[in-house]
């Protein structure tokens, strides 16, 4: 079969195609390009023909895209996005003409701690950026930032892809938090007193009664009673406020629940890891995926919780 010719080509077309890719909906297409769903099923008609490829199959109530429409997800964003980058005066300088969609991959704590905070001091600025906050898959994250499925991850580590750009947002280290109330939260939290209470330990993947708080307990032939283990930080905020069990969460996490749970001190050596926001290339000429990533550096940088001291919360 032969392929179409570039002289030939509707290359309007290709607006239709990366905003059929990303919101995987006519009716959605349609708001994102200002036209009516009418013209979004004419076009989608000649983008088959274009195409050779249904790029949109029925499978019951909802749509999926085909094989061939992923795999052409990035050259669609790239090529769309290039052509923004020549219209120097084009409608997208200005925030509140945005209507965008945003796809972030994040864990609970990625979410609640970095994303959520820039999604709220983003909505006077852009009203019409939209965002979607999908949960992380540890393994298939990187695959999703190259196939277009997303837009942006945050992450504790630097993506090993070259095609994945990223920048460092924080340090980030531990802390214990517990109930208000609770008998540890006055006087010294030492070592001893920790290890002697009961904890609730985050694990996202097994259910594991081992972290990194233990191994850097073991490394001093320390160990702690851990008797709860949950699948997010956010279970285990809710978990320690009923209970007087203690759960050693991320710091910047634990900020943003103050006045809901007592945060103090790590009494031993903190795990500590870098949070990273990652991206793929293609989107670098992009102003909204450029301004929010600024943005979230800057909120990142501007509320950096103030340090905790061995004797009591921030």
């Amino acid at each position: 079969m032969n392929a179409v010719h570039f002289n030939d080509a509707d290359l309007n077309l290709i607006k239709v195609l990366d905003a059929l890719l990303r919101e995987v909906s006519v009716a959605r297409a349609a708001r994102r390009l200002g036209v009516t769903p009418s013209a979004i099923s004419h076009a989608l008609g000649r983008l088959r023909a274009m195409l050779r490829d249904p790029v949109v199959v029925r499978s019951g109530r909802t749509v999926r895209l085909t094989p061939r429409a992923l795999a052409l997800a990035p050259v669609a964003a790239s090529i769309c996005e290039a052509a923004r980058g020549l219209l120097t005066d084009a409608p997208d300088a200005d925030p509140k003409q945005w209507q965008d969609t945003l796809r972030i991959l994040g864990s609970d704590y990625a979410l609640a701690a970095w994303v959520f905070p820039a999604v709220a001091a983003a909505r006077a600025a852009a009203p019409g950026l939209r965002v979607a906050a999908i949960s992380l898959d540890a393994a298939e994250w990187e695959r999703q930032l190259i196939d277009g499925a997303a837009d942006f991850a945050v992450r504790d580590h630097q993506p090993g892809n070259p095609k994945l750009r990223w920048i460092t947002l924080a340090q980030e280290r531990y802390v214990v938090v517990m109930r208000p109330g609770h008998p540890l939260s006055r006087g010294r939290l030492d070592r001893e007193r920790y290890c002697r209470a009961e904890h609730a330990l985050v694990s996202v993947i097994d259910g594991s009664f081992q972290g990194a708080v233990d191994t850097q307990l073991a490394a001093s032939g320390r160990t702690r009673n851990v008797m709860v283990s949950v699948p997010t930080f956010l279970a285990g905020i809710e978990l320690v406020r009923q209970s007087n069990l203690l759960l050693s969460m991320p710091q910047r996490l634990a900020q943003h629940y103050r006045g809901l749970i007592v945060g103090r001190a790590l009494p031993a050596p903190s795990p500590s890891f870098e949070v990273t926001l990652v991206w793929h290339a293609r989107t670098d000429g992009s102003r909204p995926h450029g301004w929010f990533r600024a943005l979230i550096k800057k909120l990142g940088t501007a509320a950096d919780p103030r340090r905790l001291d061995s004797k009591g919360a921030p």
